[in-house]
């Protein structure tokens, strides 16, 4: 079961000096399937208080409230779809965008949370052969973008992507490649992936995570602007996907975006994807003779075990079906300290085990 929550109130986690603080969740299961609003044109709120923004509804009062849906996803249940235009001219130059406003969370963190963490769910659609694609993350509703990532829908490049107000003679968007040694990082299309990203206030810095491939990219944030004004000019007030459509010869290959388990997380410093997932798993008894339990709080599944000892060395496999609460057998490991390499669907988490 996934969870679905708006929250008010104020969950402090500490770890290794970590103060954790999620303002807002969302996976969209208590919504009810159809249109999210009564209204293209972006200042009508629908369920959960999402707005859904067409251009041409505000270029020419024409209605497109129905290509912004809850539909059933079977991978993931109810998920946040924004769907494409579908009649010429409609699919030359057309846009649309969802957002909805967080200023209230992010503005109420408590005080020294400069560093927000934004993790979501993006299914990358179907490929198509023309200027298609979107950008999602946080940002300022009058500025669109921030922080966040872009999806090109013709070569299926992800990319990191973060908007600076201070450079001149105009503002630029800068976008990271997040493959290895700087190379552009190709998804597949028809996927769901785990995007994460951190705008780092502090230290002027953004790192991009893609929790499934074990990628990190760090880069610079807002370098002309040290801290505190960099959070001060560029705090983001929403959550926000919008779409770039450019299909002359209509030929319906415009691709269907989708959005899943919003999370949104103040911290006082980074830590990374792996360190929050391994913080959620508890091992006991440990140090351990025979039989080790492994849980989390989370539901978590975990679909395979590798123990390494601290040389680096693989001593064990352990395949499980999904489960989020495991009985490990370790009698068969001698006497010393192991790592643990729990593989789920969000990423690798780490725990150490001591083999009595």
């Amino acid at each position: 079961m996934k969870k679905n929550t708006l929250l008010s109130v104020i969950m402090l986690l500490f770890c290794s000096g970590l103060s954790a603080q999620q303002l807002y969740s969302e996976d969209f299961e208590n919504f009810t399937l159809g249109n999210v609003t009564t209204s293209s044109d972006g200042q009508t709120a629908g369920q959960g208080g999402w707005f859904f923004t067409s251009n041409y509804t505000l270029g020419q009062s024409v209605p497109f409230e129905n290509l912004c849906q809850i539909q059933s996803d079977p991978a993931k249940g109810k998920v946040i779809t924004m769907l494409p235009y579908s009649l010429y001219p409609y699919s030359i130059g057309g846009g649309s965008s969802i957002n909805n406003n967080l200023n209230t969370v992010i503005t109420n963190r408590t005080l020294g949370n400069d560093v927000l963490k934004l993790e979501i769910d993006f299914y990358t659609g179907p490929q198509s052969n023309s200027l298609n694609a979107i950008y999602f993350g946080l940002g300022k509703i009058d500025v669109l973008r921030v922080v966040g990532f872009t999806f090109d829908s013709d070569t299926g490049e992800l990319k990191g992507t973060y908007y600076d107000a201070t450079t001149t003679p105009l503002p630029t968007n800068y976008q990271t490649n997040l493959g290895n040694n700087s190379q552009p990082l190709t998804m597949p299309f028809n996927s769901w992936i785990r995007c994460v990203v951190y705008a780092d206030y502090k230290n002027n810095k953004v790192v991009y995570e893609i929790p499934s491939l074990n990628i990190s990219v760090e880069n610079d944030f807002l370098e002309n602007e040290p801290y505190p004004i960099s959070i001060t000019n560029n705090l983001p007030d929403a959550f926000i996907a919008y779409t770039q459509y450019y299909d002359p010869t209509d030929n319906g290959l415009l691709p269907t975006y989708k959005f899943d388990n919003l999370k949104v997380t103040a911290l006082n410093q980074v830590l990374s994807t792996k360190e929050m997932l391994s913080n959620q798993f508890n091992l006991f008894p440990n140090p351990a003779t025979d039989l080790v339990t492994i849980s989390n709080q989370e539901n978590i599944a975990v679909k395979q075990i590798k123990i390494y000892d601290l040389t680096g060395k693989l001593i064990d496999t352990q395949n499980f079906e999904k489960k989020s609460e495991i009985q490990l057998t370790v009698d068969n490991l001698t006497q010393g300290i192991y790592m643990l390499h729990l593989q789920t669907n969000e990423g690798v988490a780490v725990k150490k085990l001591i083999k009595k």
